[in-house]
């Protein structure tokens, strides 16, 4: 069984060599780099399992900021690994990863759902606070992969997008932006301590540059909230919320 994880990048440096690292479980992973001027090329190539192209499309926002279209910058990379010949696509951005445990299981996770003919795997994504805390009441489940013969397609507005499957037809927009159209019976839904660590909220300054640029950019509206106004009481970090072992 071929599994093929993607990631979309632009002046991801600092964390790619970290999410090439953690996705070592597929037999491919897809770099979709959307014009970095930075190392994310270089340093992904050093992985014998990674491949890159430039997807070049851009979209000006406020203030000079460009962005790349999240929705194709998603289709690109799902016909990609289509064309690849994936049987199992697997999708998290540059700096949302397994920790150690989903890593270590990830592919006999797969392999058991591809046995046991379910159409994808949901896996609760945690979000870290000044490295050492997490947001409990944001522990949030989602899909993380899922068989290539649905045909995934992304559609939507910056930076919000959905999700739908052109084997199962076109359907609706779920709340949060992205949704599919699985019944639970069709997942195997993972609970903790599996999980994908999300570290854009670290650090205070990662936190602080973030939202200066979403809201210059127009991306979020100017009254957005710090994470500590919105996401609820942060707790100490888990022994299991960690990529090593």
């Amino acid at each position: 069984m071929r599994i093929i994880s993607l990631v979309r990048t632009r002046d991801e440096e600092l964390d790619i060599a970290r999410h090439c690292k953690q996705h070592d479980f597929a037999d491919l992973i897809l770099v979709a780099d959307g014009g970095s001027s930075d190392r994310t090329i270089e340093i992904a190539k050093q992985f014998s399992n990674v491949k890159v192209r430039a997807f070049r499309e851009l979209v000006s926002l406020r203030q000079g900021y460009t962005r790349n279209p999240d929705y194709a910058h998603l289709n690109f990379l799902f016909e990609w690994a289509e064309e690849e010949g994936a049987d199992w696509i697997v999708l998290d951005d540059c700096d949302t990863n397994p920790n150690f445990l989903l890593r270590r299981n990830a592919r006999m996770i797969i392999e058991g759902a591809e046995e046991l003919s379910y159409l994808g795997v949901q896996a609760r994504q945690v979000f870290l606070w000044e490295n050492n805390q997490w947001f409990p009441e944001m522990d949030s489940q989602k899909y993380w992969a899922w068989r290539a013969d649905l045909r995934i397609r992304a559609y939507g507005e910056i930076p919000h997008y959905s999700l739908k499957a052109l084997a199962k037809g076109d359907w609706g927009i779920g709340a949060d932006g992205i949704f599919f159209d699985f019944d639970k019976n069709d997942t195997i839904d993972l609970d903790l301590p599996y999980c994908r660590i999300h570290t854009v909220w670290e650090s205070r300054e990662k936190a602080d540059k973030q939202a200066e640029v979403y809201i210059k950019s127009g991306i979020v509206p100017e009254d957005t909230r710090f994470p500590t106004e919105f996401a609820g009481e942060p707790a100490p970090r888990e022994r299991w919320i960690k990529y090593e072992d």
